[in-house]
């Protein structure tokens, strides 16, 4: 008994090269699931442990150490590390005003606060919880409008 090999060579342009290529990677998936979805787990809730507050910044909204005298002068606290809902926050502007947050939520638009007077503030920024404090400062310029 006699066996042949036969070989075939086919040409194909560069248009049909392109799309047997994209044919020959295509996957089709399906979704052979009949019996429904079961609970088989059940999430258990746990607390995650709660971090001390540490790489705290202040800073203003447009990076600069001045503000004029009347107008919004726009600060943001930024904590590297810390659970900030667990984290008591105080802003100290320097001029004998101060805000507080509990709980606090990131503010995207920042804390504002406009001084009355002309000088250079003290601006600090203080964040404690259960676990530990962080302190930030920054050196405010007011100048006259």
């Amino acid at each position: 008994m006699r066996t042949h090999a036969h070989t075939h060579t086919h040409t194909l342009t560069p248009h049909h090269r392109q799309l047997s290529i994209l044919l020959r990677y295509r996957r089709i998936v399906s979704n052979n699931c009949t019996d429904g979805l079961r609970e088989k787990y059940t999430a258990k809730a746990q607390m995650c442990p709660g971090k001390a507050p540490r790489g705290l910044h202040v800073v203003t909204t447009d990076g600069r150490l001045v503000a004029e005298q009347g107008h919004n002068a726009t600060f943001i606290i930024l904590m590297e590390e810390g659970d900030l809902q667990r984290t008591n926050i105080q802003l100290d502007f320097g001029d004998g005003i101060a805000v507080s947050y509990a709980n606090f939520s990131p503010i995207e638009d920042g804390i504002k606060h406009v001084y009355k007077s002309a000088g250079i503030f003290q601006v600090t920024a203080y964040a404690e919880n259960s676990l530990g404090s962080d302190t930030a400062v920054l050196f405010l310029h007011v100048v006259c409008k």
